[in-house]
């Protein structure tokens, strides 16, 4: 099982249903955060963007992504139950949401993401 979260207050409330579903269903539990990545085909100077100022963005997104996940994983194990892994990433959320599903053979997948994002 699979929860993408973004650490909104409604992805704290969805950790208590991803933890009851993964102990009922006797699945893994991987959490994922997916800190976008902005489009680098909107930008107009990103023909000129060094290999290495992308990598510093990617590096920087990541890291947030993991700071969410931290949090998110310390209160999913206060409810009992243990995290088979983290996995913070950055990119387009649909798109890698479906890769870390995949890479860890995830069968259910709940995504959270706060009302100001769109729900």
């Amino acid at each position: 099982m699979l929860l993408a979260t973004d650490g909104s207050p409604e992805a704290e409330r969805a950790l208590g249903t991803a933890a009851m579903l993964s102990e009922k269903l006797g699945a893994e539990l991987h959490l994922a955060s997916v800190e976008p990545m902005p489009d680098p085909l909107s930008w107009p100077e990103a023909r000129i963007m060094s290999p290495e100022l992308r990598g510093d963005i990617r590096k920087r997104a990541e890291d947030a992504a993991r700071t969410t996940l931290e949090g998110q994983a310390e209160k999913i194990k206060e409810l009992g139950v243990e995290v088979s892994g983290v996995h913070a990433v950055a990119g387009r959320p649909d798109a890698e949401i479906v890769r870390v599903a995949e890479e860890v053979g995830a069968g259910p997948v709940l995504v959270v993401r706060s009302e100001e994002e769109g729900t």
